[in-house]
């Protein structure tokens, strides 16, 4: 049996679960469950990682047009309307930490990725 959870044809994040009832010789019921995520379209870099908050966020197969970074607690560091497809990003003036940088395209496809401050 499967889930399917997402849409394959704007490039977001496609997850299936699949669940298996296995009837081994011994009469022993087992359930097998796993989870395999593909991003279909978005990905992009960041370098270098961990950094000293001064970093480049890469486009690698769509066009990035807004950047958003938090903190683990969801709180706002940085947040940008973008033009170019390499950026570079100053986070010095933020706590040291892990951050997450959210690059979006215009069509709602993004992808996330954790940075390190040190």
């Amino acid at each position: 049996m499967f889930f399917c959870f997402g849409d394959v044809n704007v490039g977001k994040v496609l997850v299936i679960v699949q669940l298996l009832t296995i009837f081994p010789n011994n009469g022993c019921t087992g359930c097998y469950s796993g989870v395999n995520e593909t991003n279909f379209k978005n990905d992009c870099d960041i370098f270098p990682n961990p950094s000293t908050g001064i970093f480049t966020v890469q486009s690698l197969g769509f066009k990035i047009q807004r950047l958003e970074i938090t903190d683990v607690t969801g709180r706002e560091a940085y947040k940008s309307h973008i033009t170019s497809q390499k950026t570079e990003i100053d986070l010095s003036g933020q706590p040291k930490g892990i951050y997450f940088v959210k690059a979006s395209d215009a069509e709602g496809n993004f992808a996330v990725k954790k940075i390190i401050v040190q």
